[in-house]
């Protein structure tokens, strides 16, 4: 029911951000208005498809639905399709369907200005939603793969035993790139940024997958160079001029621990073994940093997720919080039946939208 709110498209605006902000800070997932405008205003599919539901007695929202906009490579065609991100309602305002209204304006938008097809990582509150209200197809989902330096805490996640608070202060995410170089890994070079080099290594790890997001150099520059708030590792390494494999990965701190993300990983045909130098630089780096685990995020049909496995990461039981649920729904039919197939997609961490 939507009896005395006003149902809007989201306006590129300032007033429009902090009422965005304001619902999501008032839970437990608070976002920034860098980060917002970044997610958002500036990302490179250049679209905004965003709806609110407004109340506008109280001036806040009710309510609200947010996909984004992304490129993608299916079947070898370059399509514009769109990411499941964002979904809040605020607590006097639930049981009332805004969720499934508003998904259902957004979409019928997304259809009309030619995108694909959605795709997302629902969570245990929002898959009901998704599934079984918005007709989303549930497809084969990705791993989490945990490596553990310190094993008390991977044991206490995995058994959701109670948090032990950190006693050590909180210090920067370990060192930095220029102060870690360990005399095993000569040959592993730090990148600033995106380039020429990098897509050529993408189009060759990537040929045999029908179903990628476009991880070209505007994409990947906006992902992990322009994002605020968010230190990430950018890390090669080559023979000449040309790149053999590229890792991206960051730090997390949590209450009761430190994490690694492993964001991506790939390599070039035949070099996976440059890979998995890249793979142990960066848990050398974790270990350094005091992370108590490192994560990655693969499907098992991956290369990459034979690396993960090769190099000691281990998949957890399927249950919060390591489980992952994907689906899409489509929005041109004659995307179906590759998108229906899960061993036709690649994804990682770069594409889960909590990191």
């Amino acid at each position: 029911m939507t009896e005395g709110l006003l149902i809007r498209e989201m306006r590129e605006c300032e007033d429009d951000l902090l009422l965005f902000q304001e619902l999501f800070n008032s839970g437990l997932s608070p976002r920034s208005i860098e980060h917002l405008r970044w997610q958002y205003l500036q990302n490179p599919g250049g679209k905004l498809l965003v709806d609110f539901a407004e109340d506008p007695l109280k001036r806040r929202l009710a309510a609200l639905y947010a996909v984004f906009p992304v490129l993608f490579r299916v079947g070898g065609k370059q399509v514009l399709a769109c990411t499941s991100l964002d979904t809040r309602t605020g607590g006097e305002y639930r049981r009332r369907g805004l969720f499934v209204t508003l998904a259902k304006r957004v979409y019928e938008r997304c259809t009309r200005e030619g995108l694909a097809f959605v795709y997302g990582f629902p969570n245990q509150y929002s898959a009901h939603g998704l599934f079984h209200s918005l007709g989303f197809s549930r497809l084969d989902s990705p791993v989490v793969m945990m490596k553990s330096f310190r094993l008390s805490s991977l044991v206490r996640r995995v058994l959701h035993l109670p948090r032990v608070p950190m006693t050590r202060s909180r210090v920067p995410l370990g060192p930095t790139p220029s102060d870690f170089d360990p005399v095993d890994s000569p040959g592993v070079v730090s990148l600033s940024a995106f380039e020429d080099e990098t897509d050529k290594l993408w189009a060759d790890f990537s040929q045999d997958f029908a179903v990628t997001v476009d991880r070209s150099h505007d994409y990947m520059n906006w992902r992990f160079v322009r994002k605020p708030e968010t230190k990430y590792f950018i890390k090669v390494t080559q023979s000449g001029r040309e790149y053999d494999a590229l890792i991206v990965y960051t730090m997390r701190d949590r209450p009761d621990m430190r994490v690694g993300h492993v964001m991506e990983l790939f390599f070039r045909t035949g070099r996976e073994e440059a890979g998995r130098t890249l793979l142990r630089f960066a848990c050398q780096h974790f270990r350094r940093a005091g992370c108590s685990v490192a994560t990655a995020l693969s499907f098992t049909h991956s290369p990459g997720h034979r690396l993960y496995a090769k190099s000691g990461f281990l998949a957890p039981p399927r249950v919060e919080p390591f489980r992952v649920r994907l689906g899409f729904f489509p929005l041109k039919s004659e995307n179906t039946p590759l998108l229906a197939n899960a061993a036709n997609w690649y994804l990682s961490y770069t594409d889960f939208d909590t990191l």
